[in-house]
């Protein structure tokens, strides 16, 4: 299969005060599995900022309207 020169971000959700739930490491692997198999170029990325609630997600307002 050939691609077409795109790149897929995985981030995980971090913990906000919205109602999403993070998925499993294991959830997060498999769908990697699942697109780079459909030759999908993708890349898990590594969380930084969560420890201050500063991490993708969370740089946002705690109240939920």
């Amino acid at each position: 299969m050939e691609g077409n020169g795109s790149h897929v971000n995985l981030i995980p959700i971090n913990p906000t005060a919205g109602n999403f739930q993070r998925p499993s490491q294991k959830s997060v692997l498999e769908f990697e599995r699942i697109l780079r198999r459909s030759g999908v170029n993708c890349t898990v990325r590594v969380e930084k900022g969560s420890e201050i609630s500063a991490a993708c997600g969370q740089l946002r307002t705690d109240i939920v309207i």
